[in-house]
């Protein structure tokens, strides 16, 4: 009996000790996200020569700069080894993506707190190459990633070629909202991009490196944390007015539509989700967005045709409204 007694217990301090190292490796996987808060180490490609280069590299301005990660420059350089004694022309695209964390309130000043820069989470980043690789068509091989960002190379691009195509992509960024990202931004996040083109005007890789670390453009995504602190109304609620009712009968799909009373004024956030020559030419304003479901008023909300170009234009469902036409045409007289 009692041998029996001390077998059971072996048994059940061997069953702990195993729930015990199992929950201790869950753990581990579960509280490390890989790539969720990993502090970003990227550095910008400085002149050769340059002093402190370390400090430089530390110290790099998000909007001004387009850092690299020491594993995306080497695969960069080994394509970029094969290709460029064949090729008369190549451009890259260069695009980095960092989160900071918010500011700390404490004694310290702004100016003497240095934020800590971290990568973005993967989620987030493949939204953002999602919105890259709409506007463009690539080989895969060509296409060269990890977490901090994105290096794209273009055979036979020339530098007013890559000009157009780094336009092409940042407009199709531009499209993303801190709370459309899913999940919504926690933290400031900044998207650069820089351009360099071999052999003009960059003779060598350090020059065609050192060319793509500077940004041409800059993209800064800020969680809406403070906007009922700040007293900002919310975009107006969608309901049915009597005008629109007595139309229900002779139009069943226009039934089905609901009708939005339209602000005076758009937020600028709402305006550059949609070009202003677009809606001018659909007859459409954004006035509200949530998740990834973008609320458009128009003066033709039953056209399947010009729904389904704004879901191709901005990767949004979209879904219509209608309104007063006097009101949307006030809100498409002044551009943006």
């Amino acid at each position: 009996m009692g041998s029996r007694t001390r077998q059971q217990k072996e048994v059940s301090a061997l069953q702990a000790a195993q729930i015990a190292q199992f929950s201790a490796s869950l753990a581990r996987h579960l509280i490390v996200a890989p790539g969720s808060c990993e502090p970003c180490r990227c550095n910008v490609f400085e002149p050769a020569g340059t002093e402190d280069a370390v400090e430089q590299a530390t110290e790099w301005d998000d909007g001004q700069r387009v850092p690299i990660s020491q594993d995306l420059d080497r695969r960069v350089s080994e394509l970029l080894n094969e290709i460029l004694p064949m090729q008369k022309s190549v451009s890259m695209l260069l695009l980095h993506l960092v989160q900071r964390e918010s500011h700390q309130l404490t004694s310290q000043s702004v100016s003497s707190y240095q934020r800590k820069r971290y990568h973005a989470p993967t989620k987030v980043l493949d939204q953002v190459l999602t919105n890259v690789r709409r506007v463009l068509r690539l080989d895969d091989k060509m296409f060269i990633f990890d977490a901090s960002g994105v290096a794209i190379i273009f055979v036979d691009v020339d530098q007013v070629g890559i000009q157009k195509i780094a336009e092409r992509v940042f407009d199709s960024i531009c499209l993303l909202q801190a709370e459309t990202i899913i999940p919504p931004l926690k933290r400031e996040t900044t998207i650069a991009l820089g351009i360099a083109t071999y052999p003009r005007p960059a003779a060598s890789y350090e020059q065609f490196a050192q060319q793509a670390g500077q940004a041409v453009h800059h993209l800064t995504l800020r969680p809406a944390i403070t906007t009922q602190l700040h007293g900002v109304k919310p975009i107006p609620t969608i309901s049915f007015s009597p005008l629109f009712r007595d139309n229900q009968e002779s139009d069943p799909q226009v039934a089905r539509t609901p009708f939005m009373e339209l602000p005076r004024i758009l937020p600028g956030r709402l305006k550059q989700l949609i070009p202003y020559h677009i809606a001018c030419e659909l007859k459409c304003v954004p006035v509200g967005y949530e998740q990834h479901c973008l609320t458009v008023a128009m003066q033709e909300p039953t056209n399947s045709h010009a729904i389904a170009r704004l879901h191709m234009l901005t990767g949004y469902t979209i879904f219509p409204v209608a309104c007063e036409e006097s009101k949307l045409h006030t809100l498409l007289v002044n551009s943006w």
